[in-house]
């Protein structure tokens, strides 16, 4: 099924005024929204599947897992999210895992790109404060040569 970006923002705007543990289901929120209940639950699977929220009880019930205001600062895209959502449910089907443990391997590996990426941009910083060093060095003894 193909679902607007905006449905998919407006179902996650909505339960950004949530906390986490907020119980909710797809009829509610179809109802609140005004949106088709088959575009609410398309969108609710997708979340659920990338970790922001989880299912209870029933097959229409779920409960916010991580806060939605996570998923709307980080600036993910939509399509980042749709397709973690399909990469999910590949590596579901090829493991059989549940999301949940999915969702963790992933939270872990981010974890560890971040920790990189953090050891990354120092190294690069005390590159540039190298060669900044160097550079000045050398502007001064250009500077004593020609005097």
């Amino acid at each position: 099924m193909k679902v607007k970006h905006k449905t998919f923002y407006r179902i996650a705007n909505f339960l950004r005024s949530y906390p986490e543990g907020y119980q909710f289901s797809t009829k509610s929120i179809s109802e609140a929204l005004g949106i088709p209940q088959n575009q609410a639950r398309h969108c609710i699977r997708a979340l659920k599947e990338a970790g922001y929220i989880i299912q209870v009880q029933s097959d229409e019930h779920y409960r916010v897992y991580i806060a939605i205001d996570k998923f709307l600062n980080h600036n993910v895209r939509v399509k980042t999210i749709l397709k973690r959502y399909k990469s999910i449910a590949q590596l579901k089907n090829k493991e059989n895992e549940s999301s949940e443990d999915i969702y963790k391997k992933i939270q872990e590996q981010t974890k560890e790109i971040r920790e990189l990426k953090y050891v990354i941009g120092e190294l690069k910083d005390k590159i540039t404060k190298r060669r900044k060093i160097n550079f000045n060095q050398s502007a001064q003894r250009n500077l004593f040569n020609r005097g």
